[in-house]
């Protein structure tokens, strides 16, 4: 049973993270430290080791919340009785939505990394291959019973790619081909590339309705790769 304590420093330690991407947003993602958070708590820098071991434990839970954040909405975009098509879609429109709701979250996950910061990988890859999971599973469904993947060109994996693909696979059990590992690999760059190009306002000059270009971007790419997607 949460004793009053227990819930006074569980709403502490969700204040901490709170300030700290409080500050990101003002001071960019590498801009911050445990003093100014501190600070802007009206603590001593000693007294958030009571609840972080270290600024890479805080920045550690900050990402863990933000890949699990933006997982969450791509799952929620996978339920229904949609085909599994429309839902591959939803989902990568999703993916950009909430980075552009999200951008600070969006840009520490995958954006400026920290100087000398080094992600404990036991701690983050469970959060940050939820989403990949999520895509590649609903590629995978959408690609069920087709009779052909994807244009010719698409279809043509480098074969020093194949071969690491191939190791994933094996390394991690991944029990999907290789060409939706490849598919979802590729269709993922696309979005990140559309979605950061975007955020930093690098993309809104050049095509004006970003919104009507990103969604042309997702269905041409889906379309691609072999997905049967009916005309907008």
């Amino acid at each position: 049973m949460d004793t009053r304590r227990d819930r006074q420093r569980a709403a502490l330690t969700s204040e901490i993270k709170s300030t700290a991407q409080r500050l990101m947003a003002e001071h960019g993602t590498a801009g911050v430290s445990l003093r100014l958070i501190a600070r802007e708590l009206g603590m001593s820098a000693p007294s958030l080791y009571h609840y972080y071991a270290s600024y890479d434990a805080l920045i550690t839970a900050l990402l863990v919340d933000a890949f699990n954040a933006l997982a969450d909405e791509l799952e929620r975009h996978t339920e229904g009785q949609l085909p599994a098509a429309q839902r591959v879609l939803n989902v990568t429109l999703a993916f950009r939505s909430w980075a552009l709701r999200h951008p600070i979250d969006f840009q520490l996950i995958y954006g400026n990394p920290i100087p000398g910061y080094q992600a404990p990988r036991e701690l983050t890859v469970p959060a940050v291959v939820r989403s990949y999971t999520i895509i590649a599973q609903l590629l995978e469904a959408a690609l069920a019973g087709s009779e052909q993947h994807g244009t010719a060109e698409f279809s043509c994996i480098p074969e020093t790619v194949a071969a690491h693909l191939a190791q994933m696979k094996q390394e991690n059990s991944y029990d999907i081909s290789s060409y939706v590992l490849h598919a979802t690999l590729v269709l993922w760059t696309r979005m990140y590339g559309c979605v950061m190009l975007e955020l930093y306002n690098h993309l809104q000059a050049s095509v004006g309705d970003t919104d009507a270009f990103y969604r042309a971007q997702m269905i041409q790419s889906l379309r691609a790769v072999g997905v049967e997607l009916a005309s907008p």
